[in-house]
């Protein structure tokens, strides 16, 4: 769902909850003033409603303070795309298995230095850059060499 997209869904769901109790957009700028301390302006809603301005969590939380719910039920209908977030952890993994796999080849250095015969046998099967093993690794995913993860 994009920004624009959660802004709309959740201030569908502020001008619901603003309807069922009856109350204009006065009346809640008023009741939300209440509830944070200062004093709310009624074009603040209009544009919460119309998905034109960001709430922040202190505002969610008094809107569900005001409305007697939840910040959670107010949220509800948006959905957040979590691919980004899937990436980051993939990207997090394979970072630490990285470091790991530098680790070694640094025991292997020194497995070499004192073995200088099996150098050239294991240089050979060995020593690939991560760039190469990026590519590898998409080669095999554009020809669907990996199966799609159940689930999904």
């Amino acid at each position: 769902m994009k920004t624009d997209e959660i802004g709309a869904t959740f201030g569908a769901q502020v001008k619901q909850a603003r309807e069922s109790l009856q109350w204009s957009q006065a009346e809640l700028a008023k009741q939300l003033g209440h509830a944070l301390g200062k004093e709310v302006n009624a074009l603040v809603i209009t544009r919460i409603e119309g998905g034109k301005r960001p709430v922040s969590i202190v505002e969610l939380v008094a809107l569900a303070s005001v409305f007697k719910t939840t910040p959670g039920k107010l949220l509800e209908g948006v959905e957040v795309d979590t691919d980004h977030i899937e990436a980051d952890r993939a990207v997090g993994r394979w970072v630490m298995r990285e470091a790991a796999a530098r680790r070694a080849l640094g025991d292997l250095a020194g497995f070499l230095r004192d073995h200088p015969h099996t150098r050239e046998t294991i240089r050979a099967s060995l020593f690939r850059t991560v760039g190469e093993e990026v590519d590898e690794i998409m080669r095999r995913l554009d020809s669907a060499e990996f199966p799609e993860p159940s689930g999904t």
